[in-house]
């Protein structure tokens, strides 16, 4: 339960799989500002991730979340686009990234044809590096989604990207 005097807002995202670390149907972070909330599941739930939100103080959870288009991209020998979301860009409400996470690729040896191919995460995700205290949700149109609380360093080997999900809502949540 919430206790809004100490500013602790619980949330959680449900899963129709066992395993909340694995790749399956799962609902969008629930969260809310009063003392209890509930919402209509269209999937039989199995598993939850119970988080904190961050809700007053967003920019206390980190200093922000790295997506890369190379698997280790944060490595220098990755040769990966990156696109850095600063701790001032994430607010205290999830919001769809997908089409904004577009690479920079600025000393970075990659063909143009790559370049030009491969321009932003939705395109080509290759791994995250999270830098604090942050919910990561990866959503394919179908719902299919894999939730992510520290770094990815390869999504080509997470359920969510090996089985060809494609990364159509990227939702970011600040957490305690």
């Amino acid at each position: 339960m919430n206790n809004l005097t100490d500013n602790i807002y619980y949330g959680t995202v449900l899963h129709q799989q066992n395993d909340p670390k694995r790749g399956g149907a799962c609902s969008l972070p629930l969260v809310a500002n009063k003392e209890r909330f509930c919402t209509d599941v269209t999937f039989p739930v199995f598993s939850t991730t119970i988080f904190v939100w961050n809700k007053n103080t967003p920019e206390s959870s980190g200093d922000g979340i790295e997506f890369y288009s190379e698997p280790f991209g944060w490595n220098s020998g990755a040769r990966a686009g990156k696109n850095f979301l600063a701790k001032s860009t994430i607010n205290n409400f999830w919001k769809d990234w997908s089409q904004s996470l577009v690479f920079d690729y600025n000393n970075v040896d990659q063909p143009e044809e790559y370049k030009t191919r491969f321009t932003n995460f939705q395109q080509q995700p290759g791994s995250i590096r999270v830098k604090g205290s942050y919910l990561v949700g990866l959503y394919s149109q179908s719902w299919y989604c894999q939730i992510f609380l520290a770094d990815v360093p390869n999504l080509n080997e997470m359920e969510f990207v090996a089985q060809k999900n494609s990364v159509d809502i990227v939702n970011i949540l600040p957490v305690k």
